[in-house]
């Protein structure tokens, strides 16, 4: 046993109790990465199921015309052009189908990965759906959240072992005093250390010196005011990044709620232009290279306005990320 006069071994245990806490925090946070990447996950397939619906809608409609148009030119009043020109929509729409029953497959294994089990289908999504603000995100959210950040606070701790290991290595200048312990007993025998017998502590102080060790001792105290530096320069990254990466997430996420607006105001007018331009055809008023034009601008406006809506919630999760996670 040492008698800890000028604390070195109580340093050493603050240092092993930040280290610990340090690794509890990056613990934290692979944790609060995980949840982000489940979520990111789920809204990867929302996205590509609400894709799929709208290709198998999309589908059903270019049947139907389709199915129209030929009905016409049998009875002599379509023309083959325009026949040909809706059995190319038509296979368009059935390629555009099978493209996102596969991507939903592949985001439904990759859920399942992150997850570590199958998600029971109860809870797998259908369509693009809200994610609700992280934190109750609003104007005048203080900075002082960021200090919630397991890797900000995994940072400070490794700061706090490497001032504690300055000071056990200043403390292994001075001698140091250890007490000695002797136990006998009537066996000789490592086996009997624990049988009957006579048991006398004997207690004696010694002196351990530094004096022929000052050259190591000085190197360990210096390797120890490095590693205290580097630790300042983490501490000063992990703060940078949290700040850089929730000012990009917020500046993202002002102009995607602006796009997503414009796009879906887009698709409104989109769907009416489709709706007057079938009902024209239909009437015998236009051709149906104009329904032709309106329904695949529809399809690719529909797809956009889900790309920025994933693109939303992606951020949100994103947030909820660089804000320090809700754990």
């Amino acid at each position: 046993w040492e008698l800890d006069l000028l604390g070195r071994i109580r340093s050493l245990n603050a240092r092993a109790l930040e280290q610990y806490l340090a690794t509890e925090e990056a613990r934290r946070g692979a944790q609060t990465s995980l949840v982000a990447a489940v979520a990111a996950a789920w809204l990867d397939l929302a996205a590509n199921e609400e894709n799929l619906r709208i290709s198998k809608e999309t589908l059903a409609a270019q049947q139907a015309s389709y199915e129209l148009i030929r009905s016409s030119r049998d009875a002599g009043i379509g023309s083959d052009l325009e026949l040909s020109q809706a059995g190319s929509q038509v296979e368009a729409a059935r390629a555009a189908v099978a493209s996102f029953t596969g991507a939903v497959g592949v985001s439904r294994h990759a859920l399942d990965l992150l997850a570590g089990t199958p998600v029971p289908g109860g809870l797998l999504p259908d369509r693009l759906v809200e994610v609700a603000d992280p934190r109750g995100l609003s104007a005048g959210l203080p900075s002082d959240v960021l200090l919630r950040r397991p890797d900000i606070l995994a940072a400070e701790h490794q700061l706090r072992a490497a001032n504690a290991y300055i000071g056990a290595a200043r403390a292994a200048f001075f001698p140091r005093i250890s007490l000695t312990a002797g136990f006998g007993t009537s066996s000789p025998d490592l086996d009997g250390l624990f049988k009957s017998g006579t048991g006398v502590w004997s207690f004696a102080p010694q002196i351990v010196s530094p004096l022929f060790a000052s050259g190591s001792l000085l190197a360990n105290l210096k390797v120890s005011k490095v590693d205290r530096e580097i630790a300042v320069a983490q501490y000063e990254k992990a703060i940078q990044s949290a700040f850089t990466e929730v000012n990009d997430s917020l500046t993202l996420r002002t102009t995607l709620v602006t796009q997503r607006d414009a796009q879906e105001a887009l698709v409104k007018s989109l769907a009416e232009f489709s709706r007057l331009s079938d009902a024209r055809f239909k009437a015998g008023l236009d051709g149906y290279l104009g329904v032709l034009v309106a329904q695949q601008a529809l399809f690719n406006a529909q797809r956009s306005a889900v790309g920025v809506r994933l693109a939303e919630q992606a951020n949100l999760v994103l947030l909820y990320k660089v804000l320090g996670g809700g754990v």
